[in-house]
């Protein structure tokens, strides 16, 4: 730890403003063909940054001194609450998983079993086996039922195209 906080003090150095421009004239024919070559933080907004990044750092060694110097069982209950991933996924499964379970449930009960499975699937049986049945009924295996049958047909294919000619 102690390696990578002196290179990260190498680091913040080599890339402050006013103090240091090595490194940008080392890269510099790396980005010549690039449109952003010339364009750069404002000076105002470097040192915002700067200073924005040393005082996120000194709170967080404040936050690490109070968890685990000033009140040391802290650090265990922020550990539960890191073991659980924040609740993230007790409230996905609570927003998300739980209500589309139960829509799959209905689904399947009362859309798949009742409707597809009792009402399409039933009901085209059942128009099957009505079917079957009158046909069952009208083949009788006499010829005189197949002509009349056949008769009838005739008839009413020429009556329609008499209706629908007119």
């Amino acid at each position: 730890m102690g390696l990578l906080a002196a290179l990260s003090l190498v680091g913040g150095i080599v890339g402050m403003p006013y103090l240091t421009d090595w490194l940008e004239k080392f890269l510099e024919p790396t980005f010549e063909e690039s449109r952003f070559a010339h364009t750069a933080p404002s000076d105002g907004a470097e040192w915002i940054g700067l200073v924005v990044g040393g005082l996120v750092s000194i709170a967080g060694i404040g936050a690490a001194y109070h968890v685990y110097m000033r009140r040391p069982g802290t650090a265990a209950r922020v550990h539960t609450f890191l073991v659980h991933k924040w609740y993230f996924d007790e409230l996905y499964e609570a927003m998300f998983v739980r209500p589309v379970e139960t829509i799959g449930g209905f689904s399947k009960r009362v859309i798949e079993t009742d409707f597809v499975q009792g009402t399409i699937v039933g009901g085209a049986t059942g128009v099957v086996r009505v079917g079957s049945s009158f046909a069952r009924a009208i083949q009788t295996g006499y010829l005189r039922a197949y002509a009349l049958l056949l008769l009838l047909g005739v008839a009413a294919l020429t009556l329609y195209f008499l209706i629908n000619s007119s």
